[in-house]
């Protein structure tokens, strides 16, 4: 046997054995789904494509002119609509007129310019008041934008240059390696028998938590992180034209008023158009009194401005203020003050899965580890570390490694003699290894149908499928670990393993705290559904699962599917198309909805829902469509920041009550204390 091929090579079983299923395939070998084509292709020679020789300024300029430049720009209201929307909206025009009125009518020989200046400072107040902090918490995103300005290697005029990911356009070639993040929706360009498949993260893009293989003539998408390879790739799309960019284009969708904003409008109309009625009664008993009509007027508007909450807007900016000051305290920072409120009333916290609910990382379950031939599951452990690499491991090693009790010190008297890594053909790492007492086997972990055809044993054979089958129908992706003593002509189980992305410690405490404040908790996610139904049993919600593809089925948002999305338990194989509508259906019945995330997938959703919330380490999309982020990891400071909200709410609530009371005994006063002086008046006349 040749000792630089893996040993198994021989067994003719292997070479014709069926594809794992996705379930149960490794994650190191996971392809994937194939990412979505960009829309178009570049129009450029074929062979720049392949042989990677980059556009010149001039191609680049035709180039930009046809697909535009690789930025995604969302419509902006500039600052001074901003400004005079608050000069002309309904508090702000009720003191302007009072205003006007003063300085305009004459009352005992004067004009009340006294009057007319204090309310034009109060008008200014109030505008500046809430413009300067919308504006504060508006920066605060922009600021965690522009921590990093991201740039690529490019090949420009046959020359590698490094140029801001904006400047890119299609057809550019651009050289990818380990930690870098797809700057644009590009196709890999190599040698497919030469070049190695590089390991990307699509994580924040797509949901799914293990990284995906692609090699030369494979689509990948913008905003990928590159885990392991070097490649270069051509540009296929741009700006809003890509995945990522689709994405972003969502954000711009219209916002929609604040639920705070909204219950102070109308119950400052309503205060206003009662107390337009009673001060117009306070009028006409006034002039049938005989009163100057100019002195008339201003009482009028006196009475009319003292009644309506005028300042509302400036005591709850200060009150909601003070209440984020807190909030971060508790590890959450606002970015839209209103949200406080909000936060305070959510009724259902659509939460994703990856990195919020769960860790995103693969880990090992120790409960559904088995052992074989009378081993225990240390022995198993032991053995698939010898198979594995503990430096530069992928995900499989990475959590093999981490979960055998003693670490590095339990294989010690072990010595690897020869190691054969982790390929998608075979889908296996095999290892020569020598035993503490001098005796030589050969270790193999990987793909449990492939391991599976090697076993010596039918009984093996029948334990293995009946492990990959009932752990594939929980979601569960699974591994077989085997070895042999005669140098691979026959191979013994030595155990099967359980690799999930496991919830967070605290996720299930935090969920049944949520319950028991009356949020209800719906998890979202872009794994399959197996695996969202395995995953949510864990957290301890229902196994009641919609898919992705039934949210889409018909154009509109209709009754049927508001009640069915109100129902369910959770979410599985979703994209941000699926989220948004998720968040829609929610509000379609009238629901306060607040949505946990931390990728880019989640920012339309993020925006969309009433409460935003960026978890810990969210992606800079994440916290600029959010209203809070979190600093803390995990949900736990959720539950935090709900209750620290509702007693922020009180406050307010109180002031609220406070002034509607004010505001009635001033009105009940002026409009009796008047009426009945009139009364009086004609009685004795």
């Amino acid at each position: 046997m040749d000792p630089e091929e893996p040993p198994e090579v021989r067994q003719t079983a292997v070479a014709t054995t069926p594809a794992p299923t996705p379930f149960a395939a490794p994650a190191a070998g996971n392809a994937g789904p194939a990412p979505p084509v960009a829309s178009g292709d570049v129009e450029a020679p074929a062979e720049k494509f392949v042989e990677g020789k980059g556009l010149s300024d001039e191609e680049v300029t035709k180039m930009r002119e046809k697909y535009g430049a690789n930025e995604v720009t969302t419509k902006q209201v500039p600052e001074w609509k901003k400004i005079a929307r608050r000069y002309f909206d309904f508090v702000s025009l009720v003191i302007l007129t009072a205003a006007i009125v003063s300085a305009a009518v004459t009352s005992d020989g004067g004009r009340g310019w006294t009057s007319f200046g204090l309310l034009l400072f109060e008008l200014n107040l109030i505008v500046w008041a809430g413009y300067i902090g919308d504006r504060n918490a508006g920066n605060a995103i922009k600021e965690l934008e522009e921590l990093s300005s991201p740039s690529a290697m490019v090949k420009r005029n046959g020359a590698w240059v490094e140029l801001p990911i904006k400047d890119l356009v299609m057809g550019d070639v651009v050289q990818l390696k380990g930690g870098d993040i797809i700057p644009a929706d590009c196709r890999l360009i190599g040698d497919k028998e030469k070049d190695d498949p590089m390991k990307i993260d699509e994580s924040s893009l797509t949901g799914e938590s293990l990284p995906v293989t692609r090699g030369p003539g494979d689509q990948i998408l913008s905003g990928a992180c590159v885990n392991q390879g070097e490649l270069d790739a051509v540009v296929t799309a741009v700006g809003r034209n890509t995945f990522f960019g689709k994405t972003i284009a969502l954000l711009g969708a219209p916002e929609q008023r604040g639920h705070l904003q909204q219950v102070m409008s109308r119950m400052t109309i309503a205060l206003a158009v009662g107390a337009f009625l009673f001060v117009a009664g306070i009028f006409i008993a006034l002039l049938a009194r005989g009163e100057p009509v100019g002195y008339t007027f201003i009482v009028f508007f006196v009475v009319f401005v003292a009644v309506v909450p005028i300042g509302m807007p400036v005591v709850t900016t200060t009150v909601l203020a003070i209440g984020a000051q807190e909030m971060i305290r508790e590890k959450a920072i606002v970015s839209r003050l209103s949200a406080l409120e909000e936060l305070s009333g959510v009724e259902v916290l659509a939460s994703d899965k990856t990195g919020t609910l769960t860790l995103n990382k693969l880990s090992l379950d120790h409960e559904d580890i088995e052992a074989a031939g009378g081993r225990t599951f240390k022995d198993v452990l032991i053995a698939a570390s010898l198979s594995a690499k503990w430096s530069n491991a992928d995900a499989i090693d990475t959590a093999v490694t981490a979960s055998v009790p003693g670490g590095e010190e339990a294989i010690k008297g072990y010595e690897i003699k020869q190691f054969w890594p982790f390929n998608p053909v075979d889908k296996k790492t095999t290892a020569r290894v020598v035993t503490p007492d001098g005796g030589e086997l050969l270790v193999a972990k990987g793909a449990p149908q492939i391991i599976g055809n090697t076993l010596s044993s039918p009984e093996e054979r029948a334990a293995t499928d009946r492990y990959i089958d009932e752990r594939a129908s929980r979601g569960l992706r699974s591994i077989a670990v085997a070895q042999s003593a005669d140098g691979g002509d026959t191979w013994q189980l030595v155990g099967l393993i359980s690799l999930l992305d496991p919830p967070r410690p605290d996720s299930a405490a935090t969920i049944r705290r949520a319950q028991e404040l009356g949020v209800e908790v719906k998890m979202v996610t872009g794994d399959q559904l197996a695996i969202a139904v395995e995953t949510s049993r864990r957290l301890g919600l229902g196994t009641h699962i919609m898919e992705g593809s039934q949210l889409m089925a018909d154009k509109t948002l209709g009754s049927a599917l508001m009640t069915q999305v109100n129902e369910v338990d959770g979410f599985a194989g979703v994209y941000p198309e699926h989220k948004h509508r998720i968040v829609e259906a929610l509000q379609g019945r009238g629901r306060l909805v607040g949505m946990t995330g931390d990728g880019v997938n989640d920012a339309p959703a993020l925006k969309k829902a009433n409460v935003g919330i960026a978890v810990a380490g969210a992606t800079p999309a994440a916290k600029g469509a959010a209203d809070i982020i979190l600093t803390e990891e995990g949900i736990s400071t959720i539950i935090t920041a709900i209750c620290r909200s509702r007693m922020i709410f009180r406050r307010l609530e109180t002031y609220i009550l406070y002034r509607i009371a004010s505001s009635l005994l001033i009105l009940g006063f002026f409009f009796f204390g008047e009426v009945c002086s009139a009364t009086i008046q004609r009685g004795a006349a």
